[in-house]
């Protein structure tokens, strides 16, 4: 068996589990957000779905052993920083962000996107 077949098998196995605890799932929810702060550049949801679509573009494969996630954050010196985590680094993913926030800093304002 594979390695793409053998984690299907294995969420199905704990789909099972899971629906053997508890039927119905919960609804899906979000706890709650502070008020936008007018010392901030992004408000929250535009910060989300900065992330969100990083996160997007760091996911250049289908299977389900490769996994990125991406955190941006607004550093109190009027940056952005972006992290990135993967169980299975790339390194033509690393130069293509490099690439794209080189480019966000050159036409966006200098303090808003940082590369280091």
């Amino acid at each position: 068996m594979d390695a793409y077949n053998a984690a299907r098998c294995r969420t199905m196995e704990y789909a099972t589990l899971l629906w053997s605890l508890q039927e119905i799932p919960e609804d899906p929810s979000e706890g709650p957000t502070l008020p936008d702060n007018p010392k901030r550049v992004l408000t929250f949801e535009r910060e989300k779905q900065l992330a969100d679509d990083l996160a997007f573009l760091a996911s250049s494969s289908d299977d389900p052993n490769q996994i990125k996630a991406v955190c941006v954050e607004e550093n109190t010196a009027d940056e952005m920083i972006v992290k990135i985590a993967s169980n299975s680094p790339d390194a033509d993913m690393t130069a293509g962000f490099t690439e794209l926030f080189s480019i966000m800093e050159t036409v966006g304002d200098p303090g808003l996107c940082s590369s280091a």
